[in-house]
């Protein structure tokens, strides 16, 4: 999978046309991938690619309020690369990005020769979030650009979206978030063994997890304390852990 910064990417649109989805893409989970899925079943004649943002947008205009990423942009553009997308568009979102209107980014995609857009049903974009999936579909129409509005996925009979994941993560059903996601939920660990802190972590208490480094995966029981992160046995080259489910909130 190719990455191209937006600016590249609207500034030729003779590497078109493009199928396309539109999203933040936090944890890419099963409604993300339903989303991706559309657009490689669109894409025959088109190139396949998601336009995404290099950082969550709510961490610049909601920093007070932003819980963290369910993961952090290798992990997102891992999950993508694996589900056979031609590019990832990422957009250096900032304040400045923030001001321009739907319609006018929805120009600059028709313009970068996009002709197919796949977005879910709960889509907003532009400043403050002044256009949504329907707004876009009627400009698109006008653009000569089809806007397909997907349909969730269902699951417990509410939407699997990044939102519920990240509560349910919060709370310790780690269990419940991997059923959402469609895999267990991974935190990246640096040199000494602490927590990726961009990336949501559940609450204290004892987990069994899977532990990987370089070239090995086994199974494990992590606690998480207000002391930090303690894995039991040995754990030497650790790179990230998988949270399986809850054990005991009992430390």
């Amino acid at each position: 999978m190719n990455i191209l910064m937006w600016e590249e990417f609207v500034a030729h649109p003779e590497a078109g046309p493009w199928a396309v989805a539109i999203g933040v893409f936090d944890g890419v989970h099963l409604g993300h991938r339903r989303l991706v899925q559309a657009v490689l079943e669109a894409s025959s004649g088109y190139k396949s690619a998601v336009v995404t943002f290099r950082e969550n947008p709510k961490k610049i205009l909601r920093p007070t309020g932003f819980k963290g990423d369910i993961s952090g942009l290798g992990g997102r553009l891992e999950a993508l690369a694996s589900l056979g997308l031609d590019s990832c568009v990422l957009i250096d979102f900032s304040l400045d990005f923030g001001t321009l209107l739907g319609a006018e980014f929805l120009k600059f995609l028709a313009g970068a020769g996009v002709k197919s857009v796949h977005i879910g049903p709960n889509f907003r974009c532009g400043h403050k979030m002044e256009t949504n999936a329907q707004s876009m579909a009627a400009m698109g129409a006008a653009l000569g650009v089809a806007v397909t509005i997907v349909d969730p996925v269902l699951r417990a009979g509410h939407p699997v979206s990044s939102s519920r994941i990240r509560n349910a993560i919060l709370e310790g059903a780690v269990d419940e978030a991997a059923l959402l996601l469609g895999r267990p939920h991974r935190i990246f660990v640096d040199e000494n063994g602490n927590l990726d802190r961009a990336v949501v972590a559940p609450p204290p208490g004892l987990y069994r997890v899977a532990l990987h480094g370089k070239d090995w995966s086994v199974p494990g029981v992590a606690e998480l304390s207000s002391a930090g992160l303690r894995i039991e046995g040995e754990c030497e080259g650790l790179i990230s852990l998988d949270f399986i489910n809850l054990v005991s909130r009992e430390l």
